[in-house]
């Protein structure tokens, strides 16, 4: 379906977003382990926070919109005990 469709681009667009930011926080994070002379640890930390900031709003939402695609995908197959199949995937 276009519900379906427009879901699953948003997914992938989130998960290269979501991978672009962890490299970006792995990248801080080196620095931050072994700063140089030349490093402004305020400006990294505040950095890191942004992205951090960023990655969890990211995350809220890919869990969301998994949560929608997966309702969506029980509904097309009209399972007859979809409640009870979706509460058992969910543990």
């Amino acid at each position: 379906s276009k519900e379906e469709k427009k879901i699953r681009n948003r997914i992938s667009f989130l998960e290269k977003g979501i991978e672009s930011i962890e490299t970006k926080m792995a990248e801080i994070e080196a620095v931050l382990a072994n700063p140089g002379e030349g490093d402004d640890i305020m400006e990294l930390t505040r950095a890191y926070l942004e992205n951090k900031r960023e990655l969890d709003f990211k995350m809220e939402e890919w869990e969301k919109l998994n949560e929608q695609l997966e309702q969506l995908i029980w509904k097309k197959r009209k399972c007859s005990i979809c409640s009870e199949c979706i509460r058992y995937w969910r543990q």
